[in-house]
């Protein structure tokens, strides 16, 4: 049975174990954006899936074991999500990387909800190592096939002197703290990139190499600006230029980044 067809009726009393399971997980899913996992309770669960909560224990048999099963679910469908992404992408590295690239927002994960139960299930593995296992599997499989498709498109193109993982590594930040409808301002250019999306297609259009050493970082709860020198590389060309770039923060995420140089006009030339 799809999950489209468990949607239609899921509190038809005939419903097999595996539907009842999943309408449960489901509901533990907007429980816990609702209220938190400490907030999240047996009696909240069965309210969200309009249940008793006899049935909630004869599934699940405690809260924990609903939670651990909730986790595995999401991770499960991430997995499935990204393994999907590759298989319908075309050959090359650089489509499959886009393709894995894009499975943040595809809708069965880019979801509201789902985002809100990560950063509940992370905030807690410290503490509880069966969220730090299956936190780090979910991350593990991604992170090592994003490193060998990076891998591969600095093979293809030639960039000799970009590491995969410190690339990787940046792909991945970028995913992880920057807000969905970031405003991402560059030097030289009139209209800011507007969302994770638009900023990550811009990258496969890069001709060039940029090595930057930070100078200096000045922060408090709402900005961060960074101070620092840079060495563009493009076409046998070389152009050094100092830069300040500002980030405002939100909850922890870049909402928006501003750059400035000491040679706008010069940029602007030589990265056209």
């Amino acid at each position: 049975m799809s999950r489209a067809a468990l949607r239609e009726n899921p509190s038809k009393r005939t419903a097999s174990k595996e539907a009842r399971r999943l309408q449960l997980i489901q509901a533990t899913i907007r429980s816990i954006a609702k209220h938190g996992l400490a907030e999240t309770t047996i009696a909240s669960v069965s309210q969200e899936a309009r249940l008793s909560q006899g049935i909630v224990n004869l599934h699940f048999q405690s809260k924990e074991r609903l939670l651990i099963e909730t986790l595995q679910y999401v991770t499960d469908e991430y997995k499935d999500t990204w393994e999907k992404a590759l298989t319908q992408a075309g050959p090359g590295a650089a489509e499959r990387l886009y393709a894995l690239l894009g499975v943040d927002y595809d809708k069965s994960v880019f979801d509201r909800d789902k985002i809100a139960v990560w950063f509940a299930f992370w905030s807690e593995t410290k503490s509880r190592p069966t969220y730090r296992k299956l936190c780090a599997e979910r991350d593990l499989g991604y992170d090592t096939i994003l490193t060998e498709l990076v891998g591969l498109v600095i093979d293809d193109g030639a960039y000799d002197s970009l590491d995969p993982g410190l690339v990787a590594n940046g792909l991945a930040a970028m995913a992880d703290f920057l807000a969905d409808d970031v405003v991402w301002h560059e030097i030289g250019r009139a209209e800011p990139r507007r969302g994770k999306a638009e900023l990550a297609a811009s990258m496969g259009d890069m001709d060039y190499e940029v090595d930057w050493d930070v100078h200096d970082i000045l922060a408090n709860d709402d900005h961060v600006v960074v101070l620092g020198n840079a060495t563009g590389r493009r076409d046998g060309r070389t152009l050094e230029y100092r830069t300040a770039e500002i980030y405002h923060v939100k909850d922890g995420k870049v909402t928006e980044r501003w750059a400035f140089s000491d040679d706008t006009a010069a940029i602007t030339e030589f990265f056209a």
